[in-house]
């Protein structure tokens, strides 16, 4: 088993055996960074992973102070090696008049740092509908608690987890040590492993057999690609959910306990489904 096969494993038994309800993206980005890091298959875990993808030159025009953002080469040039383009990291326009302008720094949520001397990337989305339950804090049973915010917005989840599968992309293409990377879904909203009946068809999770076709795109009446949530393109074929055993992403159906106590009474324990995907890169 290689150490990308390893971190797979791993994630899959730390959402399988893990039993505790994640409050929001953090805190499941916390839990697993740890219990990676206690399974001492890697060298090291560092969280929040920073990449900045060029830098900020000053110059003066006019007697004005003028500022310039400026890709970094080495980037720019391997990325266009690899026949990549820019697209996922858009912002997208302002308005109709402004210019479009980038992302000036990619976050990776958790990069593994192997034995092997490789390093391996991992993002993670954890979106929700909401839910109440009952919890205990302090020693204190409290009651009709929102234990999950209401996320919303299913088309701009997809989106948003298609983009991180990019960045990803990027990263491996531009590094000779970054030898893979995954990306995590987790939602207890089981409308993001059905077909889409909003505006994100074409950014489907559910169980197709056909690849996502690049440039992703929104149907035309759909506001926000204009402004914040242009289209982009993936490198290559990435199936959303296979049948078969060449499958990209698999989605997996996990169940969460809350309880009124840490006692955890049967009676009293209110059951909740979530489902995950992993789509490695």
């Amino acid at each position: 088993m290689n150490t990308l096969q390893q971190i797979e494993e791993d994630i899959k038994e730390f959402l399988d055996k893990e039993t505790k309800i994640f409050f929001n993206e953090r805190d499941f980005q916390v839990e697993l960074a740890f219990y990676l890091k206690g399974t001492n298959h890697y060298k090291n875990i560092h969280l929040e992973y920073s990449l900045p993808l060029g830098t900020t030159i000053s110059s003066k025009e006019k007697k004005k102070n003028k500022t310039e953002w400026v890709w970094n080469e080495q980037l720019k040039q391997r990325w266009e090696e690899k026949g990549g383009d820019y697209t996922f990291l858009k912002k997208g326009k302002k308005t109709p008049q402004s210019i479009e302008t980038y992302e000036k720094t990619i976050r990776i949520d958790i990069v593994v740092e192997g034995y092997d001397n490789y390093f391996y990337p991992i993002e993670l989305k954890y979106k929700t509908k909401e839910q109440n339950g009952s919890f205990e804090r302090f020693q204190e049973n409290l009651d009709n608690l929102e234990i999950l915010k209401d996320h919303g917005a299913r088309n701009l989840g997809r989106y948003s987890f298609w983009k991180d599968v990019a960045r990803l992309q990027f990263v491996k293409g531009c590094f000779n040590k970054v030898k893979g990377g995954i990306c995590v879904f987790i939602t207890n909203d089981n409308k993001y492993t059905k077909y889409p009946t909003d505006s994100s068809q074409n950014f489907s999770m559910e169980m197709k057999l056909e690849p996502l076709e690049s440039p992703l795109k929104w149907p035309e009446n759909f506001k926000l690609q204009h402004t914040t949530h242009p289209e982009f393109s993936l490198q290559g074929n990435y199936r959303a959910i296979d049948v078969s055993d060449e499958s990209n992403t698999k989605w997996k159906t996990l169940q969460r306990t809350i309880f009124k106590n840490e006692n955890k009474n049967e009676k009293e324990a209110k059951s909740v489904d979530f489902y995950y995907c992993i789509v490695e890169v």
